[in-house]
């Protein structure tokens, strides 16, 4: 199976059709991106599927995968959990940043995606 396939799989399988529907398209203007600055497409395509993977976490996954690496989890989201699916891309470059700032400097952006995709081969 391709990772393409496997990607379509995991937003599929977790009942989320319309996040696939976005994803792709946020792929394809990404891989035109991609093309027009001389990146490469695979590895872009690749990010912009995985973009918004958390969709297929509860909020309590969300909350536990951020206590268990230490990240900034606002009051609010402490409170109510549920909080993380609304605040999960506007505060996502603000953890990071906190995150960095806190001296996690390990890079790992893959908290949130099945092992059965990580991979440390080349594209």
């Amino acid at each position: 199976m391709m990772i393409f396939d496997s990607i379509k799989d995991i937003y599929i399988s977790n009942n989320k059709p319309k996040t696939w529907e976005h994803v792709q398209e946020v792929a394809e203007t990404a891989v035109w991106l991609a093309e027009k600055y001389g990146l490469e497409q695979e590895k872009v395509k690749i990010a912009a599927l995985l973009h918004d993977v958390s969709a297929i976490m509860s909020p309590q996954e969300m909350y536990d995968i951020a206590v268990s690496r230490n990240m900034y989890v606002d009051p609010a989201e402490e409170k109510y959990h549920f909080l993380f699916i609304y605040y999960d891309c506007s505060l996502h470059h603000y953890r990071r940043a906190r995150m960095a700032a806190a001296g996690d400097s390990d890079g790992n952006l893959f908290c949130s995606v099945p092992s059965s995709l990580r991979s440390t081969r080349s594209i």
